[in-house]
């Protein structure tokens, strides 16, 4: 019997711990330069990362540092922005205070090598892969965060990369093989959050490029002007902006366009590139081509869904490498192996003109070639079973109160800022989004601005017509040199409902978690859950906040679930029920 449980209490996430210490790094200055002071700064970030115990904090005074760093202390959160007098993480302005990790070229810029490190408020740039003149390079240039480095070559055992937290970055002109601006492999519970990733250079994932990751959210992040390449005359060069395999990342108000290969071609994936993944929209824009590639070159994979997109604008999505070489589809293959697509109140265009569906592309090395004509499936409001022939398979399509893909309407480029993704007042994009995906992970966008201008929050990373969030807002609070709150201005600051695991599956639990604090929340809740079509499936009322709920009756698919405390307050979240 399939339960979920329902856990209504108080967040630990708002305790904050205190730093064992506190190392600061500046380019200049009189001192004895042994980090224990803005006085007496270390010169190099990477002499303040040799001297951190776990739970350490470092911060950055503004500055241009030529290093190539390497983080190998679990727990501990690096800070730029500075202007190098600051008592508080919250004083800084790490837009203004241009804190600068410079890799010179001659090597990656950061790599993160441990559990549960921070990297926040710095320009990442010029970093190459040691390997990239050769002609051959593997890694990326810019920020490496993987469980496989120098580990595989040496025979040792891959570790997972455990709560890296890359938060308000520029990430710029870094050039490298398997990733160039961001690479994240072997990783777990990953966030990257108020990021721009731009002129990167690469083979596959030139702008961001994940393999093997669980669980990890991209929120505010702008992808743009990224370049795959390929330097043969076969491809990879796929996924100039995000290149994702065998990982289940959450997009939550993302803009990636104006994202090119070296053909300039949208149908290999210009702004996506999928293989063997799961990857859920919410409030994102994608003004460039989306390709998922399933189940290639791999055994068969077991994967519930291929892409499920919220509040989304997507230019093209194409599914290609649907033929697995030399290991054609059994003809018993399981519905459980089949790819689903769901879009639901989304925009989808394809660029074989017809938009409102998606379009099937026969792609790269595909023996024996495709049929001369690949059906066109899933148009707005023809729900498309998967089918399944000898040698080619076509996914499961859920358009719901999806319409044909409408042009995002951004401000758009000018010779001083070719490149402006806010969006005009008459752009399709605003209040067009669902602010239950947006809570808890933030309340401002990519500039800084409060979310929610309108009547409901905006596609992308900006809000049109906001109004800036104060310094206190835009900085979040760090473990050293801010108050704790106390219980009663948690309370006041309001609840904070989360649903984990999701997606969850229909034979395990999952849990629901209102709370503001370490404490159950004792006054009776109304649940309600919804199905995307508006129709109620589930209404109790229970006395108390820990909830073990028989939801036996609910199939596999997609749900809002409502909680309303006693007060009359409610909050949503959406769940995943895979099979």
């Amino acid at each position: 019997m399939k339960k979920l449980v329902f856990t209504i209490g108080l967040s630990a996430a708002t305790m904050f711990l205190s730093a064992q210490q506190v190392w600061y790094v500046r380019p200049s200055g009189a001192g004895v330069h042994n980090g224990t002071s803005w006085n007496n700064a270390f010169k190099h970030i990477q002499d303040a990362i040799n001297a951190t115990q776990p739970g350490d904090e470092i911060w950055v005074a503004q500055g241009h540092y030529y290093e190539n760093l390497v983080i190998q202390t679990p727990q501990i959160a690096i800070y730029g922005g500075f202007r190098g007098n600051e008592t508080q993480v919250n004083q800084r302005n790490w837009r203004s205070n241009q804190t600068v990790i410079d890799g010179g070229t001659n090597d990656r810029c950061v790599v993160i090598d441990e559990d549960n490190c921070r990297l926040d408020g710095f320009i990442v740039q010029n970093g190459q892969d040691p390997q990239y003149s050769s002609g051959s390079p593997v890694l990326s240039g810019g920020i490496l965060v993987d469980g496989c480095y120098n580990r595989c070559q040496y025979g040792i055992p891959v570790k997972t990369i455990y709560g890296t937290v890359l938060k308000n970055l520029i990430v710029q002109s870094n050039k490298g093989g398997y990733g160039g601006g961001i690479r994240l492999q072997h990783t777990k519970n990953t966030l990257l959050q108020n990021i721009e990733v731009y002129s990167n250079s690469a083979f596959e994932g030139a702008g961001i490029w994940m393999a093997a990751s669980e669980k990890t959210k991209l929120v505010n992040v702008l992808v743009y002007d990224n370049h795959a390449y390929c330097n043969t005359s076969t491809p990879p060069n796929r996924g100039s902006g995000l290149f994702v395999e065998s990982s289940d990342p959450t997009l939550i108000n993302v803009t990636i366009a104006d994202n090119g290969t070296k053909n300039e071609d949208d149908k290999v994936g210009n702004g996506i590139y999928s293989v063997n993944s799961l990857i859920t929209l919410y409030n994102t824009i994608v003004d460039n081509g989306i390709t998922v590639g399933i189940l290639r070159g791999h055994p068969w994979v077991k994967s519930a869904h291929n892409i499920i997109s919220h509040n989304s604008m997507l230019k093209f999505v194409y599914v290609s490498h649907i033929y697995l070489s030399g290991h054609p589809y059994p003809a018993n293959l399981p519905i459980d192996y089949y790819p689903i697509f769901e879009f639901y109140n989304s925009g989808v265009g394809n660029g074989g003109g017809i938009n409102g569906s998606v379009h099937f592309l026969a792609q790269y090395n595909m023996q024996p070639p495709p049929p001369a004509t690949l059906p066109q499936q899933g148009y707005v409001g023809i729900p498309q079973q998967a089918i399944l022939t000898a040698n080619y398979i076509y996914p499961t399509i859920t358009l719901f109160n999806s319409t044909a893909y409408a042009n995002p309407m951004f401000v758009g480029g000018t010779p001083a800022n070719p490149y402006n993704y806010h969006l005009l007042p008459s752009s399709p994009c605003i209040d067009a989004g669902n602010q239950t995906f947006v809570n808890p992970y933030t309340k401002i966008d990519l500039d800084g601005y409060y979310r929610v201008a309108g009547n409901d929050v905006d596609m992308g990373v900006y809000e049109f017509g906001s109004s800036p969030a104060p310094s206190t807002d835009v900085n979040e609070k760090s473990s050293k040199g801010n108050k704790k709150e106390t219980r009663k201005e948690t309370i006041k600051r309001g609840l904070n409902l989360y649903v984990y695991p999701n997606p969850a599956n229909e034979d395990k639990q999952t849990t629901i978690y209102l709370g503001a604090e370490n404490e159950v929340y004792n006054k009776s809740v109304e649940v309600k859950i919804y199905a995307m079509d508006g129709r109620l499936l589930y209404n109790r009322t229970f006395p108390h906040g820990n909830i073990q709920a028989d939801l036996s009756e609910l199939i596999a698919g997609t749900y809002s679930v409502q909680v309303q405390t006693q007060e009359g307050k409610s909050y949503r979240q959406i769940l995943v029920i895979g099979k």
